[in-house]
């Protein structure tokens, strides 16, 4: 069913994954546009719903019962989430304020950042409320919070400098070398997922092409809720996948820039 959407009209469709087509009618023709699938590949059978304000997307994750395991019918549902048009007029999603409130707890017992400890003698310090990590062109920074929760919500304006990269790995053991991984790459305009085992162990990778700012913050939002994980990146892009990991703990990596997470 096709509804109005900006200037023109929208259709949500569902194929390998749940996307969005464009149209300046109803009649058509309906055309793909920039980020016709925002919320990745693992959004299926999504659906659209109307607020009076807002429209809403949902859609279900299917189950995996291993990281090469295909997808299957049946499974949780993602958090729901706001399609709107980016200040490019391209399609976009975005996590609902009223989500962002009801999960801004502090689960640091009231260290905020510096419940994160350097590791390696990394450049990693608490400002305020903020953690920045500081390494050099050609270095790294990783900081470790030991006591992570294993279910949690992370939501936070990011600064990344030019040819930075940012790396969160969840669930992660104490060696840092068995997590899944987020990765936030504006070099190669990348967001990735996957599970990250040691040095040359390759899982499956959930990946998102975006054009990532480095002349301005943007806005963060990680949840981890057993083996569901959702990430909205920019109010633009979001990204779900599963993770067979059953607890860990959670540590943020820099390379070559400085990076500053502000809550």
């Amino acid at each position: 069913m096709s509804f109005p959407f900006g200037k023109g009209w929208a259709m949500v469709m569902y194929a390998h994954t749940s996307g969005i087509r464009l149209a300046d009618s109803p009649q058509g023709p309906w055309r793909r546009p920039k980020n016709d699938s925002p919320n990745g590949i693992l959004f299926q059978a999504g659906k659209t719903e109307f607020d009076g304000k807002r429209y809403i997307w949902h859609a279900y994750l299917g189950r995996l019962i291993n990281d090469y395991d295909k997808d299957v019918y049946g499974g949780a549902m993602p958090l729901p989430r706001e399609l709107h048009l980016d200040p490019s007029k391209d399609p976009a999603v975005r996590l609902f304020p009223e989500i962002i409130a009801a999960c801004n707890k502090d689960a640091t017992t009231g260290l905020g950042p510096k419940a994160f400890t350097p590791l390696l003698k990394s450049p990693v310090h608490a400002e305020g409320n903020s953690l920045i990590l500081e390494p050099d062109v050609g270095e790294h920074a990783l900081a470790h919070w030991k006591q992570a929760p294993n279910d949690f919500f992370l939501s936070c304006e990011v600064t990344m400098a030019k040819g930075s990269q940012l790396t969160f790995y969840l669930l992660t053991n104490e060696n840092i070398d068995d997590s899944y991984i987020l990765r936030i790459d504006p070099v190669d305009s990348l967001v990735s997922f996957r599970h990250w085992i040691k040095w040359n162990r390759v899982s499956p990778m959930n990946a998102r092409s975006l054009n990532i700012p480095t002349d301005r913050s943007f806005k963060l939002h990680i949840m981890v809720h057993g083996n569901v994980f959702e990430a909205f990146i920019d109010d633009r892009i979001a990204i779900n996948n599963r993770m067979q990991i059953a607890k860990g703990s959670l540590a943020i990596s820099a390379r070559d820039g400085t990076i500053k997470l502000k809550p």
